[in-house]
């Protein structure tokens, strides 16, 4: 069991808040992507951005650290540099995040001519996705 009497899961699969770490405003990154899936997505939780450089990012606010966050999370999404993300990892836990994910193996091409490759998770590839949470689309 994990906060508040939840199964530990629950807060990776089925998470009540996220936050994506790295989130960004430039078109075609990973953090764009992944900001964009997530809300296009039907997320119905409450959504968290991070990163120092801006102060929003899809017309939403974006906070400068986990530790600035308004409020507790559920699952830290990672889209940071291989450089940042054993800090941002331990940030998370410091946060009281029980759950983490670096899925960065997940990128899509950001070149929209170039047919992107299909993503299923699986064994080596890193990717969750939970459809009816609303959480990764493909």
């Amino acid at each position: 069991m994990s906060r508040k009497g939840r199964p530990a899961l629950a807060s990776l699969l089925e998470p009540r808040s996220v936050a994506v770490v790295g989130a960004s405003a430039r078109p075609g990154s990973f953090g764009d992507q992944l900001v964009g899936q997530l809300l296009a997505g039907g997320y119905r939780g409450t959504v968290h951005l991070v990163n120092p450089r801006y102060r929003e990012v899809a017309g939403r606010p974006c906070h400068p650290s986990l530790a600035d966050l308004p409020g507790p999370v559920d699952l830290a999404v990672l889209a940071v540099p291989d450089a940042a993300l054993e800090a941002q990892l331990t940030a998370a836990a410091e946060a009281g995040a029980p759950g983490g994910g670096d899925l960065r193996q997940l990128r899509r091409s950001p070149d929209p001519g170039r047919a992107a490759p299909k993503h299923r998770p699986g064994g080596g590839d890193g990717g969750l996705r939970r459809q009816r949470h609303g959480i990764l689309q493909p």
